[in-house]
């Protein structure tokens, strides 16, 4: 991390606002309709390259991508990790479980949660096995994407944040581990297969 004597460097860290072409590629993704992987792809690439020159602009010497290539801080996980599937949200069904905010301030998340990103999600993550990375190629494109935004800017440093996913209370879960060890006699218990094995459920993390 670059340190600076002469005045406190300005950076941040999180999402910044998608350009709307963006926004409705992405939305058309998450709702499971037809969409243009190509077409979505080129928009990432154009978003990240404004939003680096937006901070740029703005003098902030630490700059980031903005996340602009994560389709939402719930969903955007199930495309680098293995074990998640998105399932569709029944009529009525709340997308997430209850939090004691809402509770405490219904009127303010009535007004809030329309200005969502993701309105609310109409399809939900459910973990149904073992979980993975397998977002290599991804993260890849993430980084070429931000490498070919910098070209031609200066800034004292940059970085691209590539955690895989937030995990929500809200994310429902179809299995949960289970240890079955052998009895062996042969084996003391430190020995044993302690190896876990999947169980299916039904329940809300």
């Amino acid at each position: 991390m670059k340190r600076s004597t002469d005045r406190i460097l300005t950076t941040h860290a999180g999402s910044l606002p998608r350009p709307l072409a963006l926004q409705s590629v992405i939305k058309s993704y998450l709702d499971g309709e037809t969409y243009d992987e190509a077409e979505m792809a080129g928009q990432i690439q154009s978003a990240v390259s404004e939003v680096v020159r937006q901070q740029t602009d703005a003098g902030i010497d630490i700059v980031s991508d903005g996340e602009q290539s994560k389709t939402g801080f719930l969903l955007y996980g199930n495309d680098r990790l293995a074990g998640f599937e998105l399932v569709t949200i029944n009529p009525g069904e709340r997308p997430r479980a209850r939090r004691r905010d809402e509770e405490a301030f219904p009127d303010f998340y009535a007004e809030y949660f329309p200005t969502e990103g993701d309105s609310g999600p109409r399809r939900q993550p459910l973990c149904t096995g073992p979980i993975s990375y397998t977002g290599h190629a991804l993260i890849q494109q993430d980084i070429e994407n931000f490498r070919s935004a910098l070209n031609g800017v200066t800034t004292e440093e940059a970085f691209c944040r590539p955690s895989p996913q937030a995990p929500s209370a809200g994310v429902k879960t179809a299995i949960i581990p289970t240890k079955k060890p052998s009895s062996m006699p042969s084996l003391t218990p430190s020995k044993r297969n302690t190896k876990p094995s999947w169980t299916l459920v039904s329940c809300y993390r």
